[in-house]
């Protein structure tokens, strides 16, 4: 798979929520990728590239982890909307992959009355490989933003070869 040139290694200082999993293949995370939104609190749009090991938790298949991203933000605490989780994608090389898209609204944490969750639109696509799956994610804050992400999104995913 080639990485396109604008996309950058992510790192610890770049994605507050990867302290909690060091970046090693026993722990199943391999490496993240973004697009030209570089900014921690998600000032633009952003596309992630990550390499998830199937042994982990949750993680043995697509349908698996589309269940738990549905349950984590379609619910009464994030208020999520369910955008799509029955489109696909045919890759280069002739694969199908299912999307699911998801938006959040602007909501206060309910644990927290100090806490604001800004609304996103978000786009996941899994490629199973071996022990591993291939995620694809991206993120925007408006409609808008969103419209140029899901373009570059999917032809990122439709670029996609095994070669």
């Amino acid at each position: 798979m080639k990485i396109p040139a604008q996309m950058l290694q992510m790192g610890y200082d770049s994605v507050p929520w990867s302290y909690s999993l060091p970046h090693t293949e026993e722990n199943g995370v391999i490496v993240y990728y973004f697009s030209e939104g570089a900014s921690i609190a998600l000032a633009s749009p952003q596309i992630r590239v990550e390499y998830l090991s199937r042994s982990l938790k949750g993680v043995s298949s697509t349908n698996e982890l589309f269940d738990w991203l549905k349950g984590l933000f379609v619910n009464e605490n994030y208020k999520g909307k369910l955008i799509s989780d029955q489109e696909t994608v045919r890759t280069a090389n002739g694969q199908e992959i299912q999307l699911l898209e998801i938006l959040t609204p602007n909501t206060k944490d309910p644990n927290d009355a100090n806490l604001k969750r800004s609304g996103k639109y978000m786009i996941w696509a899994y490629i199973e490989k071996g022990a591993y799956l291939i995620g694809f994610s991206g993120t925007a804050l408006d409609a808008t933003a969103y419209k140029r992400l899901r373009k570059e999104f999917l032809q990122l995913l439709i670029s996609y070869s095994e070669n």
